[in-house]
């Protein structure tokens, strides 16, 4: 193994990061646009930490791992009428 020891899958990061923050949204949206930048990894059983900062449509999500900043994930919304 690369790292040593089993990882989260960057995407499983990615998803757990869009859930939260859509948590968030005061009506109904689409995925608009994502970045997502991983500089280290996070390894099965870590505690990662998630920060969500939202400005208007715009969002960015970092994830701590117990070494630092594991990934940053910056994505946009696009509202949509039900």
């Amino acid at each position: 193994m690369l790292f040593g020891a089993p990882v989260v899958h960057g995407l499983h990061l990615v998803l757990w990061a869009l859930d939260e923050a859509a948590k968030s949204l005061d009506r109904d949206g689409r995925l608009r646009d994502l970045k997502a930048v991983f500089s280290r990894p996070i390894l099965e059983g870590e505690t990662a930490k998630l920060r969500i900062e939202t400005d208007g449509s715009e969002s960015k999500a970092t994830i701590d791992g117990s070494k630092g900043e594991a990934a940053v994930i910056r994505f946009s919304w696009v509202p949509v009428e039900l």
